[in-house]
């Protein structure tokens, strides 16, 4: 709204958008992967947001640049910084 875009045909076939979301979606999945590879191995400080979606016996925290971080830790730990080796990437 409010661009000259939006006042333009839409003629592209409802296939065609999908497919073009598809391969968005994947290179943004194999960069944020790559990404993730690149962290194996280093120690990360973490802010602890608390019980981990995934599993509940895990913590979940966030990076300085804001990834996702599953770890081993006690309840007390939320909303503190800990610091953590990533040895995993999915």
């Amino acid at each position: 709204p409010g661009t000259p875009a939006a006042d333009m045909v839409d003629d592209v076939p409802e296939a065609d958008k999908k497919q073009r979301l598809y391969i968005l979606q994947e290179r943004i999945n194999q960069q944020a992967m790559a990404w993730s590879r690149r962290m194996l191995g280093t120690v990360q400080r973490i802010l602890v947001e608390g019980t981990s979606r995934k599993n509940i016996m895990e913590l979940s925290g966030r990076t300085e640049n804001n990834r996702v971080v599953n770890f081993e830790g006690t309840p007390d730990l939320v909303g503190k910084f800990v610091d953590v080796e990533i040895v995993d990437a999915v």
